[in-house]
């Protein structure tokens, strides 16, 4: 995951920070503040994302949520209320 402080706004944003990041495969923000924390307290973590759409599209009609979090429900083993 590559964390940074806001989402790709484009395809254009998306190549540059693929550019700096090659190996990068998925955007993540919400996740950092959560890792800071642990890693403060000594606290292991592991992030488990539900990829939604591509980076950089911003139409919300593209976006599968639902889909996402069957996809973490899965990897998981977790029972999620959808």
């Amino acid at each position: 995951l590559l964390t940074c402080c806001a989402a790709s706004a484009s395809e254009h944003d998306v190549r540059l920070k693929l550019k700096k990041h090659p190996s990068a495969v998925a955007e993540d923000m919400e996740g950092f503040s959560v890792a800071a924390a642990c890693r403060f307290a000594g606290i292991p973590l592991r992030i488990v994302r539900g990829i939604s759409h591509l980076a950089g599209d911003r139409d919300k009609n593209n976006w599968r949520v639902i889909d996402a979090m069957a996809s973490v429900e899965k990897t998981i083993g977790w029972a999620l209320d959808l």
